[in-house]
């Protein structure tokens, strides 16, 4: 996986050294000598990551890292710090300005690689949810990502190591940020992690008597635990197959033995952005609700209906199958808004789909098509069965008046009904919907409350 890389530092070898690197594996670099240069680039250009010194002249590290994640125009671009320092509390200064993540000097050409890789797999993949949060926040039906942050507390992270000696010190390592999940039989640990839902999995690359890769797999293929991040403990000798690792879809890895710190700040990396990715699927996930249901009476709207009825009438054509429409109007409801209020009509409606919903079953498909008129698709309906339902549905809504909230009285309330059948594989959505709309005509001519059926004539194709 390649992509745009600008890196940043003061001493020209390095700039050289890491941009020579970094080219050899097809990435295209755009290098800066100082912090204001750094920013200028981010002006001016679209990087897919960041390697920042931290030690610099003018403006350190820290700061252009902070003004980065500052402006929401580069705040999505993942930064990687590249430091001497070793301190915690330096490397606690980098995430407080918003690092993604960093590197020890002197730098390893691997290491170095295998993080740039996976932080672009991180960022094309947010980005995608981001473009997707983004429509959603200009037709006003989502919050903005700032808004949909959710702070790192009361997470669980599912630890899968067969050593207890090993178990015991990274439960100890954790004590105190995260609730800690252990399993030591490998052949469980896919089942318990569905069965746990953790927000982020670490596996010891030295488990005994099975792959730790393959079980990495087994995560990634999952679809209960295919987006759980995943870090890999690995010892330094094994570049291999961390570079394997990273391929397979894990998230970081951090080398043995364990610096703490570093271990801690990953590991809330991790949830951070799995909780952040959480946020925006579930957000996309309203907002598709939102856009394809109707906010009143909460069956799905038009825009559905004409896409959804078309793949209905489709597979009724390839498979042969019946299918049926019907078209439904609320008798004399200009009326009920006049003398009662668009409240009242608010609540007609409302309780109209309601019994709508009540008499069909859970494949039909229910819609509200506009205004007073709905809209089912009965699928594997024939003409005799498509009548009985619409008469049934005539019979329920006209048998009850509608009550009213606020008022004594009741609200008598009848419907006009039109069907139309599949008759050719020629039908379309509209033609059914046209022949539907023509009975549904003929049953408000005829004196409403009563249902109409639509037939094409066979031997010229009109309506009959």
């Amino acid at each position: 996986m390649t992509g745009r890389i600008l890196v940043v530092d003061d001493i020209e070898a390095n700039l050289r050294l890491l941009a020579a690197r970094l080219a050899a594996d097809y990435f295209e670099v755009t290098t800066a000598s100082n912090g204001s240069e750094a920013l200028e680039a981010m002006e001016s250009n679209a990087f897919d990551v960041v390697l920042l010194d931290v030690m610099m002249p003018d403006i350190d590290g820290f700061e252009v890292c902070r003004r980065i994640k500052q402006s929401p125009r580069t705040a999505h671009i993942p930064v990687v710090l590249i430091t001497a320092l070793k301190h915690q509390s330096d490397r606690l200064r980098g995430y407080e300005a918003g690092a993604d993540d960093f590197i020890s000097k002197p730098v390893d050409d691997v290491e170095l690689v295998i993080r740039v890789r996976n932080l672009i797999r991180m960022k094309r993949a947010m980005d995608e949810l981001r473009m997707r949060a983004r429509t959603g926040q200009d037709l006003n039906l989502q919050m903005s990502e700032p808004e949909l942050q959710e702070p790192v507390t009361d997470a669980s992270v599912f630890l899968v190591d067969s050593d207890p000696a090993s178990v015991k010190q990274i439960e100890g390592y954790l004590a105190g940020h995260f609730t800690v999940i252990s399993e030591g039989r490998p052949g469980r640990a896919v089942y318990r992690c569905v069965e746990d839902d953790p927000d982020l999995v670490l596996i010891n690359g030295n488990i005994d008597a099975t792959d730790p890769l393959r079980l990495c797999a087994q995560l990634r293929s999952n679809e209960h635990t295919r987006m759980i991040p995943i870090i890999f403990l690995s010892s330094q000798r094994d570049k291999r197959r961390l570079i394997k690792a990273m391929d397979i879809g894990v998230n970081d890895f951090v080398e043995q033995p364990i610096d703490p710190s570093e271990f801690i700040l990953r590991c809330t990396t991790q949830v951070r952005q799995k909780r952040t990715s959480d946020a925006l699927l579930r957000a996309m996930q309203e907002t598709v609700e939102m856009a394809v249901t109707d906010a009143l009476t909460g069956l799905y709207n038009r825009r559905y209906f004409e896409h959804h009825a078309g793949a209905h009438i489709a597979r009724a054509i390839k498979e042969g199958k019946f299918l049926s429409l019907l078209l439904l109007d609320v008798d004399h409801f200009k009326s009920i808004n006049d003398k009662y209020g668009h409240d009242v009509g608010d609540e007609v409606l409302v309780e109209f789909a309601h019994r709508l919903r009540r008499n069909v079953r859970g494949l039909d498909l229910v819609c509200r098509y506009g205004g007073e008129e709905f809209v089912i698709v009965t699928p594997e309906t024939d003409q005799k069965v498509a009548l009985t339902v619409a008469e049934r549905l005539r019979a329920e809504i006209a048998a009850m008046p509608f009550s009213v909230v606020g008022k004594t009285e009741k609200i008598p309330i009848t419907a006009s009904i039109g069907v139309a059948t599949l008759q050719s594989t020629d039908e379309t959505t509209a033609s059914l919907v046209k022949r539907a709309d023509q009975g549904l005509y003929s049953a408000k001519n005829g004196g409403r409350n009563q249902v109409q059926l639509n037939l094409i004539d066979p031997q010229d194709n009109h309506c009959l």
